[in-house]
């Protein structure tokens, strides 16, 4: 009687365990066949905020790794006209690619008297318009960038969200941008 009580048990565990394996199997099926949907509509909100950053979910070729960090933003009041925004800070570097007339904005917090060396490299021939504003849209720094190395120190009067844009006036190709504390004497930390 053992026996039988045994195997009966053996059968039904048998059962159960196939049934969550068909179960993931076709749950797996599903997710890597079905693209999913984003909506990329802006939120309504009131004019003059940015619009929403456009997201693709496509998913990568079968042989590629690829890591995409997000992030949420609140809608700023800067007027944004753009489809790349970038949240930098120090520590953290962007690598992207920009042809002509293309606009690339990156927001992020200073506080007052701590200044940041922001660097931006190139080895492509293209000309950069690097700009630093503030929130209520005032150019606290406008410089041309060339090919190479370029080191900016800012030191805000005041704390708050600025916003670094970079234009390609001339030429197309590939950019580093990154940020760092500096000291007053301009030397990164």
């Amino acid at each position: 009687m053992d026996a039988d009580r045994s195997r009966k048990y053996t059968a039904v565990t048998i059962v159960a365990l196939g049934s969550l394996l068909l179960v993931g199997v076709v749950g797996l099926f599903i997710i890597l066949t079905t693209q999913p949907r984003v909506n990329t509509r802006p939120p309504d909100s009131e004019e003059g905020t940015a619009p929403a950053t456009p997201t693709s979910l496509t998913p990568p070729a079968r042989d590629e790794v690829v890591v995409t960090p997000t992030l949420e933003m609140a809608p700023t009041k800067a007027d944004v006209e753009t489809r790349s925004t970038q949240i930098i800070a120090p520590l953290l570097s962007f690598s992207e690619r920009i042809a002509t007339n293309d606009e690339h904005y990156y927001l992020f917090q200073a506080v007052a008297d701590t200044p940041l060396l922001i660097k931006v490299e190139t080895t492509f021939d293209m000309r950069l318009q690097m700009q630093i504003v503030d929130r209520g849209n005032n150019v606290l720094s406008d410089k041309e960038l060339a090919r190479g190395l370029h080191e900016i120190i800012f030191n805000p009067d005041f704390s708050g969200e600025y916003r670094i844009k970079l234009k390609a006036v001339e030429g197309q190709g590939e950019y580093t941008i990154s940020m760092a504390f500096a000291t007053k004497e301009g030397s990164q930390l």
